[in-house]
């Protein structure tokens, strides 16, 4: 399942909790018009990052909920995460965002206290770090700030 389709499984879970989808788009300040879109067969338009962010934020969501299909099963993940003892097997491939997420992940005690420490949504956050895909741009900068790293510090290559 990729992030479109779970994004817009997703929006229809909000537009339920929310009692419809002009109740949803009075309460996040999006467009009822463009919510329609997005639902669309027929409209080419997704739920992107900026408007899954809005979306999270109206509905009183954590940082990520956008993101994760069943939350349900992945807190599970979290332990096989911290009972991992090399972080690169935890990581993937050896980038700058990965190299810099095992230090920070190392450096706050786990994925968890990370994910508290930076208000980022703990089956967001192991679903990142479990993949073997890139660091998203928004959360590496978000993971920054809660380290008091400056910005763009994950992006360099000797932040590993």
């Amino acid at each position: 399942m990729d992030v479109r389709t779970i994004r817009r499984h997703n929006l229809e879970r909000l537009i339920r909790e929310a009692g419809g989808q002009r109740h949803l788009a009075r309460r996040t300040g999006v467009s009822a018009a463009y919510l329609s879109q997005v639902l669309s067969e027929r409209v080419n338009r997704n739920v992107g990052h900026n408007l899954a962010r809005r979306l999270e934020a109206g509905m009183h969501k954590p940082y990520g909920w956008m993101d994760v299909a069943d939350p349900a099963l992945l807190p599970a993940m979290a332990d096989r995460v911290r009972e991992r003892e090399r972080p690169e097997a935890a990581y993937g491939t050896p980038t700058p965002r990965r190299r810099g997420l095992g230090r920070l992940v190392a450096e706050a005690g786990g994925v968890a206290p990370l994910a508290e420490r930076a208000a980022v949504w703990l089956p967001y956050l192991v679903a990142v770090v479990q993949g073997g895909g890139g660091v998203p741009w928004g959360l590496a900068r978000r993971l920054e700030a809660a380290m008091e790293r400056p910005r763009g510090w994950m992006d360099r290559a000797g932040a590993g």
